[in-house]
């Protein structure tokens, strides 16, 4: 069956904010959260309890910043640097199906958006926040936290991605870690070579990857965290044991980016593209079995 992984571009979320900065009418602001890209950033913030608030409250919140700073240069600016770059868009988005199992059969958009994290994946679709601060100065960063995005699309078909208020047990905890080291491992890894090629390395994963002693430091403290979760008996959570996500993920550690990506490379160059590509359709378990087979 031939491999079939179609990326859109849509900006029709980021017309409606434009529209709303310009006119500050109610009913624009009515449209925008009937739209689809504002109900699934909505979603994701839920899953991963980063709102409580109903989706108009939500949006309320990001559309006040609207108009209290000057998104709208920070937004024309980032869809002229995709327009710009079209060609070498569509030619990243093609090198995403490269990273996913050659079965898949995905008609997916990737919307701009503004306000919420950099960039997210959620029901079935991708997200990035072109206003973020980091790409004025990173205009690149745009296309490659793209590939990003949409990597993670192909990835959660095979793997459905959960919600933090489903974890109930240390184990679930323990699952939930290795599968997003895997879910962003490999979506680190998969713009790494077009990265260097273009020499696009300003995002602080990738500045970790090239350096080797960086790498390895981040690997230790990362497998020295995941040991002691793994060793830790199964009981009822608590609000402790979230506290492990915070190296994970937080600015200057990374850990699971960095070291998913270091694990990912790992599995590439010692056991070819199709033994990494099977972890995905596989699950995490796999993951990290390969690369303690070969590290």
């Amino acid at each position: 069956m031939p491999r079939r992984f179609s990326i859109e571009l849509d900006n029709s979320f980021i017309d409606i904010c434009l529209n709303l900065i310009d006119t500050r009418r109610k009913d624009t602001f009515d449209e925008l959260i009937l739209h689809d890209d504002a109900k699934k950033v909505h979603a994701h913030a839920l899953r991963f309890d980063n709102t409580r608030d109903s989706i108009a409250g939500f949006w309320r919140r990001i559309v006040d910043t609207l108009f209290s700073t000057d998104m709208e240069s920070a937004i024309k600016s980032a869809l002229a640097v995709l327009d710009e770059n079209m060609d070498q868009f569509r030619s990243a988005m093609n090198d995403v199906a490269e990273y996913l199992p050659k079965d898949i059969e995905i008609d997916c958009k990737l919307y701009t958006m503004v306000g919420y994290d950099i960039g997210i994946v959620s029901e079935g679709s991708a997200f990035v926040n072109i206003a973020h601060p980091f790409f004025p100065e990173n205009p690149c960063e745009l296309i490659y936290m793209s590939m990003h995005e949409t990597h993670h699309v192909g990835y959660v078909h095979y793997n459905p991605i959960f919600s933090f208020s489903d974890l109930k047990k240390l184990s679930e905890l323990r699952d939930a870690v290795r599968y997003l080291t895997h879910l962003e491992g490999i979506a680190v890894y998969a713009p790494l070579r077009r990265r260097v090629e273009t020499r696009c390395i300003a995002h602080e994963d990738y500045l970790a990857l090239m350096d080797v002693e960086i790498t390895e430091k981040r690997t230790m403290q990362y497998f020295d965290l995941v040991k002691e979760l793994e060793e830790t008996a199964d009981r009822k959570i608590t609000e402790e044991d979230f506290e492990i996500l915070e190296p994970m993920s937080a600015k200057g550690k990374r850990l699971w980016y960095v070291t998913g990506a270091h694990m990912a490379k790992i599995i590439d160059e010692n056991l070819g593209r199709a033994a990494l590509l099977e972890t995905i359709r596989q699950g995490p378990d796999r993951f990290f079995d390969l690369y303690n087979s070969v590290s």
